[in-house]
């Protein structure tokens, strides 16, 4: 009966730490997921890409499109297009400002200035 009661604390003791182990894991990934919200912000996003125009880095400019955009243009087409605006236009040191958000027909849209 007394092996019966030490196998019995046993399974409590191993649930427990179980238990413990699934709360770190998903705190752990909790955790991880807010970082990457506060890490991967839009206004970062397009301070970057604004960034690659500058540096004229036209194909991660390309890259940081979405799946629909890239399915509109090819890489080489959006190359040639964004050489030919930035170089006519001689863009260089753009600067971002006045980053904000506003919905508009219950959509959010983030609005900037900059020259």
């Amino acid at each position: 009966m007394e092996q019966n009661v030490k196998k019995g604390n046993k399974v409590k003791i191993a649930i427990i730490l179980v238990v413990i182990i699934i709360c770190a894991i998903l705190v752990f990934f909790l955790i991880n997921k807010v970082d990457e919200k506060v890490l991967n912000k839009p206004e970062d996003k397009l301070k970057t890409y604004m960034a690659y125009i500058c540096d004229e880095k036209y194909s991660e400019m390309y890259n940081m499109l979405t799946s629909e955009a890239k399915s509109n243009i090819s890489e080489e087409d959006f190359i040639k297009r964004n050489k030919n605006i930035y170089s006519s236009i001689e863009a260089n040191n753009i600067e971002l400002s006045n980053i904000t958000e506003e919905t508009l027909d219950n959509r959010e849209y983030k609005t900037f200035i900059y020259k």
